[in-house]
């Protein structure tokens, strides 16, 4: 499996932000992917909220006219509402679609020579602006999509926009807190707000068709829903004591879950696999037998959804066979023995590439932090080890 180049990930960020959080989710992505900046302009400051449903100046507008109609003329504040509800509805709407507008030009402008879709990683409002533009273009599409602390209606339709383009989106994963006290608060306006696509998935997740929408129990589960021949489009994935604000803290939340899930690995058995590589490279170098042999038995017995549920010895194995065909080469005659030296090194490939991410550059490195990436690595400099002797 050779190590395709780096897909394009796009960071659209929420109101009241320029994308602070952009920094963090490029050092845990960036070594992998190519991370974009997908930003706007219209909603920063402390009025950022207010924006969403008026303009600042009409509001102060509206008080001084209300003020005056209480004094002299209730008609007056009657007509200054009816007014500054109808100027306020145009005002938000447009600023909603310029905001929508630099999105998509923005993706559009970065993708330009790129046929693959890209990866969208959005938060808070963000997450409103990436279902406006895969609705309003039916052109739009993107692989994987991941919303924190979302805004969008809890009943989106995604079975009717799927079936006006079926390229919109690959999969989605949703994370959601009840610990998110913005979300909440549209959890109960949702209501008025859902006609302005608005609304709190963020808060307990989207509902939908059981063959479309899958909640999970954990954001280490796989989820037992889905099968071989079915996968789901759409998960829910609870990330709870984090609040709308702070999802973003640090890479390692997006280095621990996003980074398998933008690979189509699971979360859960990524992480078993990087302990299972750390725990064999460290007995390695201590010589600790006996942790080494468990490794191994780990090894020999652990199937592995990435490796289309064979072990770790086997798929090496597979992979040493592929390359032979694939090369014309004789299959070596010691393969038992080359399949255990290449184990081995996998775990040192792995821990190493973790380890010098962030200060190296070289994508051929990195790239074996992705289990299939490291096999295909370790197999050819077997090979290559082997044609030269």
């Amino acid at each position: 499996m050779a190590q395709p180049p780096n897909r394009p990930v796009f960071m659209v960020h929420g109101i009241n932000s320029s994308g602070e959080w952009f920094k963090e989710v490029k050092e845990a992505l960036s070594p992998h992917f190519d991370c974009i900046p997908a930003g706007y302009e219209g909603y920063r400051g402390k009025l950022g909220w207010v924006r969403l449903v008026t303009e600042p100046a009409l509001c102060f507008a509206w008080l001084i006219l209300v003020c005056i109609g209480a004094l002299y003329s209730i008609w007056l504040a009657v007509s200054a509402t009816l007014l500054f509800l109808a100027l306020s509805f145009i005002c938000a709407r447009r600023r909603r679609a310029r905001a929508l507008n630099t999105v998509r030009e923005t993706i559009v402008d970065k993708l330009r020579g790129i046929h693959q879709p890209p990866h969208i990683v959005a938060h808070s409002f963000g997450t409103h602006l990436v279902t406006g533009m895969l609705w309003a273009w039916p052109d739009s599409a993107a692989n994987c999509v991941i919303f924190a602390a979302g805004v969008v209606p809890k009943e989106f339709a995604w079975k009717k926009l799927l079936k006006k383009n079926p390229r919109a989106v690959l999969r989605v994963r949703n994370e959601f807190s009840h610990d998110d006290l913005t979300v909440r608060f549209l959890s109960l306006v949702e209501g008025f707000v859902v006609h302005f696509n608005l609304g709190s998935c963020g808060y307990g997740g989207f509902i939908g068709p059981k063959d479309l929408v899958h909640t999970l129990g954990s954001p280490w589960e796989d989820c037992k829903d889905c099968s071989s021949k079915h996968t789901a489009k759409v998960h829910n994935v609870p990330s709870e004591g984090i609040d709308h604000h702070r999802m973003f803290v640090t890479a390692r939340h997006a280095r621990t879950f996003w980074l398998p899930y933008l690979w189509r690995l699971e979360p859960g058995e990524y992480r078993d696999f990087m302990e299972l590589c750390e725990k064999g490279k460290k007995a390695m170098d201590e010589d600790d037998q006996q942790t080494t042999a468990l490794a191994e038995r780990i090894c020999r017995e652990r199937r592995w959804k990435w490796a289309a549920n064979c072990s770790l010895r086997s798929c090496v194995h597979r992979e040493l066979k592929q390359y032979c065909k694939l090369k014309r080469l004789p299959f070596p005659n010691d393969a038992a023995d080359q399949v255990a030296i290449g184990v081995v090194m996998v775990w040192k490939d792995v821990i190493d590439a973790a380890n010098r991410q962030a200060t190296v550059t070289d994508p051929h490195v990195v790239a074996a932090m992705h289990p299939l990436w490291a096999v295909t690595r370790v197999v050819r400099t077997l090979m290559g080890l082997q044609r030269k002797q």
